[in-house]
């Protein structure tokens, strides 16, 4: 995006689960699933964030936990990781993300549903680029207590809504955008780009690799953007 911040948005997870090791992907499997329609109906797109995790392994043994000394030699990773993107937005995934940023004494859930500074600092305390953080749980915690959905969505729709508007007040210049998800809504369209007698359209189109079907090899067709004009396009979403 910019020298300041090369990343816009880094997601930091706890640590890969089987489907994403297995597809050699982020958000893949029923969690990811879950998770990407949150932020789809926030009306963002996460296909162009970084995605990274506070570990890089799943931890052995199949444990649910990063131990301390798995955590201590995973850090560097991280930190190097932020080093080189310097991210304007970072979304939390769980407890240990937000711990390996704030250290070992915040709070998780007194720190959900709060927009939170965070700053890299040189070796002599001077702050070097900021970021906005936003904490929320862990997709999984969703499958295995349904109830807490409701909290993923609230979160997510703040995290979204952070980044929409940061977006908006970089790029001044957006004159006419629109989300089209219905029918009805890309006749709307189709009769608004006749009546302006439109002859030229830029058009870009955006695939997902994680098939509805299962097959990590496929790829579908997520949406299409359509630009007609300087600061004028739409998003088209397929679900």
């Amino acid at each position: 995006n910019d020298d300041k911040h090369p990343v816009e948005v880094m997601v930091i997870g706890k640590f890969p689960w089987a489907d994403e090791i297995s597809a050699g992907r982020n958000w893949v499997g029923e969690s990811g699933r879950i998770w990407k329609t949150h932020v789809y109906d926030a009306g963002l797109s996460p296909d162009n964030w970084y995605a990274t995790n506070v570990c890089k392994i799943k931890p052995p043994g199949n444990a649910k936990n990063i131990s301390v000394k798995l955590l201590k030699d995973m850090l560097p990773f991280l930190y190097y990781e932020l080093s080189l993107c310097r991210p304007r937005y970072i979304l939390c995934m769980g407890a240990d993300a937000l711990r390996a940023l704030f250290g070992r004494s915040i709070k998780h859930d007194d720190s959900r549903g709060a927009i939170l500074d965070w700053a890299w600092r040189d070796a002599e305390g001077k702050v070097l680029w900021k970021s906005k953080v936003v904490s929320t749980i862990i997709p999984s915690q969703v499958l295995a207590q349904p109830e807490m959905g409701p909290a993923l969505h609230s979160d997510l729709q703040l995290f979204c809504k952070l980044v929409a508007e940061g977006a908006q007040k970089v790029d001044d210049g957006i004159r006419d955008y629109r989300i089209v998800e219905t029918l009805p809504q890309l006749d709307e369209l189709v009769d608004f780009l006749i009546q302006r007698n439109t002859r030229e359209l830029a058009i870009d189109c955006e695939w997902a690799g994680d098939h509805p079907g299962g097959d990590p090899q496929r790829n579908y067709l997520r949406s299409i953007q359509l630009a007609w004009d300087e600061g004028c396009a739409v998003y088209l979403k397929f679900t």
